[in-house]
């Protein structure tokens, strides 16, 4: 299945800009999820690290594997980056 077919999901999100509208028109605040974004089987509604359950982030944004808060087994899962000797 494509990496695009994926949802957001999260525990709940919190606004970013705390201090909207101070000048100007208001712009519309910023959010960040609460907690890692992890990515949604559309066909289970499951986790694909876990096979937990998981609500679909309701703006319909695509999991984009190794993206700002998202899960690192879920983006492994995705988008294996393989291993690295760690000396390289």
């Amino acid at each position: 299945m494509p990496v695009a077919s994926f949802v957001l999901g999260a525990r709940g999100w919190t606004p970013l800009d705390h201090k909207v509208g101070d000048v100007g028109p208001s712009p519309v605040p910023r959010w960040v999820p609460v907690g890692d974004l992890h990515a949604l089987d559309p066909e289970a509604g499951t986790a694909v690290c876990s096979g937990e359950a998981l609500s679909p982030d309701p703006t319909g944004r695509s999991f984009e594997p190794g993206g700002p808060g998202t899960c690192d087994a879920c983006s492994e899962a995705l988008a294996p980056r393989g291993t690295k000797h760690p000396n390289w």
